[in-house]
């Protein structure tokens, strides 16, 4: 289990050093984990929305368009082009078990309002607003950060405690 761990961290350091950090270091590795278990979530298929929504959420580009049509498009949003939007398919079965490995690694965080703060920590990894954030959990903005802060650090200490126990 431990080597788990220790392949685990091994990936999310490539994934820091693939994010512009140099010399990236345990709690780095971890906040982009927790990024990539936010990215897989998302990307996992929802068979009621797929039904429901089944032409507008494929993975496939809007159909073609002429210059013509692009350049008409374009006047009317004021000159602004806009790409076609693709949806990337299913996460492989190994980002899945990795962001399992995240997502109970969660689990690691107490205090009294346990819960929200498991919330803070995860939409702040999945790139929701703080302002979001502070209208939905009621917190001040450095409060936010602050919870975001204790929730790694804790997840960082539970890591590096099992990556010791291993050695």
């Amino acid at each position: 289990m431990s080597s788990d761990t220790a392949r685990l961290v091994e990936h999310g350091r490539v994934l820091a050093i693939e994010a512009g950090n140099q010399n990236p270091s345990l709690r780095d590795a971890i906040w982009e984990l927790m990024m990539e278990a936010a990215a897989t979530l998302r990307r996992l298929p929802d068979r009621e929305i797929g039904w429901l929504k089944a032409a507008e959420r494929s993975n496939m580009p809007e159909y073609l368009h002429d210059r013509e049509e692009i350049f008409a498009a374009a006047v009317s949003r004021g000159g602004q082009y806009e790409a076609p939007k693709v949806r990337l398919g299913p996460p492989d079965a190994a980002a899945i078990d990795r962001m399992d490995a995240m997502l109970a690694m969660l689990n690691v965080i107490t205090g009294r309002d346990r819960r929200r703060e498991i919330g803070v920590v995860f939409a702040m990894a999945s790139g929701v607003p703080v302002r979001i954030i502070r209208f939905r959990f009621g917190y001040q903005r450095s409060a936010i950060y602050k919870i975001r802060d204790r929730g790694l650090d804790k997840i960082e200490q539970h890591v590096a405690a099992r990556i010791k126990r291993a050695a």
